[in-house]
């Protein structure tokens, strides 16, 4: 990675501009001004601000930071993407690993969803493909999902989840949710059994989109290993304040600083 991703070298900004400029920023998030995806579309701020400034006043979707880490790494990079459903809608990735040629892992748990997502990167060198869910032990488990119907909207076959309340949590949306909940029996690795099948001695990115499991992956990661990922993108949408707490403050006591990119959170570290 280049020096300036994420925060490191030399900055003309003094303490005071900085404290002016995130306090500014932090302003514009709440009014959820248009500037940030205005700047986050011209080519300057993306090649040229620090990072730490770029995440303040551009960092407004999973997509765009995915986009700017690729065009500031200067080389290919190294990813895990745990709940990659088709690799394609409402993935801030897929751009990215074709355009930047990044090798990776790619995870998903349905079987007819994991055949979309092989068919959407076909031709795509460096990728291997795991059709498991990340759990809390190496065996089985019971997971959710929607049976499709016609007039579902078209991300429903994005909800699977080992929690079947945060599927039920979609029932002003889908019609007669209640009646369609499939239960799947699928195969579980832990993220260590993963990390050593791949034999992944660094990783650059880590994407986890498992609909209300993202923290107890998060806490399987040994952040002293040489394998720890530098940048985290996960969803904090199903989570409660609590848990989100608690987990700013596992990311935090690592060394990594957090950006809101709602419904996700990046979390980003030196190395």
């Amino acid at each position: 990675m280049t020096a300036d991703v994420p925060g490191a070298g030399a900055t003309a900004f003094d303490d005071g501009s900085r404290s002016f400029l995130v306090g500014l920023s932090q302003t514009l998030r709440r009014k959820k001004f248009p500037l940030r995806r205005w700047l986050a579309r011209r080519r300057w701020p993306n090649r040229t601000l620090p990072w730490w400034l770029w995440c303040h006043l551009c960092a407004f979707d999973s997509m765009a930071v995915t986009w700017v880490v690729a065009i500031r790494a200067g080389r290919p990079l190294t990813f895990v993407q745990i709940g990659s459903n088709d690799g394609v809608v409402f993935d801030p990735l897929h751009e990215a690993v074709k355009a930047f040629n990044w090798s990776g892992v790619l995870v998903e748990p349905v079987p007819d969803v994991f055949g979309r997502l092989q068919a959407n990167y076909h031709g795509v060198p460096d990728l291997a493909f795991e059709n498991v869910a990340i759990g809390e032990q190496d065996g089985e488990a019971i997971l959710y999902s929607v049976t499709p119907g016609p007039d579902d909207p078209y991300w429903t076959n994005q909800i699977a989840s080992f929690d079947k309340a945060v599927i039920l949590s979609h029932r002003d949306t889908i019609t007669a949710l209640e009646d369609r909940v499939e239960e799947l029996r699928v195969p579980t690795l832990t993220l260590n059994t993963l990390v050593s099948r791949h034999q992944l001695t660094a990783l650059d990115f880590l994407h986890i989109d498992v609909e209300g499991f993202d923290q107890e992956i998060i806490k399987q990661i040994d952040f002293r290993a040489g394998w720890a990922p530098r940048f985290i993108i996960f969803e904090r949408q199903h989570m409660s304040r609590k848990t989100h707490r608690q987990v700013r403050r596992l990311l935090r006591g690592a060394g990594y600083r957090l950006v809101n990119i709602w419904p996700d959170e990046l979390a980003y570290r030196r190395r």
